[in-house]
């Protein structure tokens, strides 16, 4: 009962907050766990707690300098570390773990830890006897947010952006609707928008400005080339009005990150 288990975190944070902007900042993480803040319980306001009170720290070179320094720490230590070799078999005899099929062909293991998309290993990499779960009940299962990804090189700087920016519409439930009730393309998103090359110079040119947006999407939505590209169009004007600054003139680099990149590669379900 000390948890909070049993209240959602909207309820918990209104006990003391009136402010709607308070809230919002207290509420919006549970969107990045996968659910509205007046379904999460308010156990997870222990997001808001880590965020706040105990900070948050940024590795140097973003989290591909924090992954070379894990890899150069393994390495250090012995590790053999393989990559570019997709796992296309979790092999298993009598019971028991054998190893791995991968692109390289068969690896031996005493242990396999798989770390990719649950749905995935149990549905792809494992044989049919072994999974834990039938296809039934994964196309029951309520699925957390996608993400909608846009990122910019800009040949200048945003004076008026910090490192992290958080964005919210006074009628936010319009988003969260489009998310987990009528999942659609958000007209007027909240957002996120990360410059972190405030923090960290090295990851842009000097004099610019490296620009990473993130809208929380409903999965399953239409992601073909033209749907995308209208969609990146219609948030990035919306963004421009919120926000105050130019992200259309001298942009040097553009990716869009959405549905199919995190299944092409990642796996995801």
């Amino acid at each position: 009962l000390k948890l909070n288990i049993f209240k959602s975190i909207e309820k918990f944070v209104t006990k003391y907050f009136h402010s709607q902007e308070a809230k919002q900042i207290l509420e919006y993480a549970m969107v990045l766990l996968g659910t509205a803040p007046k379904d999460a319980p308010a156990l997870y306001s222990i997001m808001s707690h880590v965020d706040l009170n105990l900070g948050v720290w940024y590795p140097r070179g973003g989290l591909a300098g924090a992954a070379a320094g894990i890899r150069k720490l393994a390495e250090e230590k012995g590790v053999d570390i393989k990559t570019d070799s997709p796992v296309r078999q979790i092999v298993t005899r009598d019971g028991r773990i054998r190893g791995v099929e991968s692109a390289e062909g068969f690896i031996p293991a005493d242990a396999v830890i798989a770390a990719c998309d649950y749905h995935h290993a149990e549905r792809v990499l494992l044989n049919k006897g072994e999974r834990n779960y039938s296809g039934r009940y994964w196309d029951k299962r309520v699925l957390a947010p996608s993400m909608f990804l846009i990122y910019l090189g800009l040949g200048r700087r945003l004076e008026s952006l910090d490192h992290h920016n958080l964005y919210f519409e006074s009628n936010w439930n319009r988003h969260f609707d489009t998310i987990f009730k009528q999942p659609s393309w958000p007209d007027k998103p909240c957002f996120y928008l990360s410059c972190n090359s405030k923090t960290d110079p090295d990851s842009a040119p000097k004099g610019g400005e490296n620009v990473f947006i993130l809208v929380p999407v409903a999965p399953h939505l239409q992601d073909d080339d033209a749907v995308r590209n209208e969609y990146a169009e219609s948030a990035v004007k919306h963004i421009e009005n919120v926000t105050g600054e130019d992200l259309h003139s001298d942009v040097i680099v553009k990716r869009i990150y959405s549905h199919r990149d995190f299944t092409g590669d990642y796996n995801a379900f």
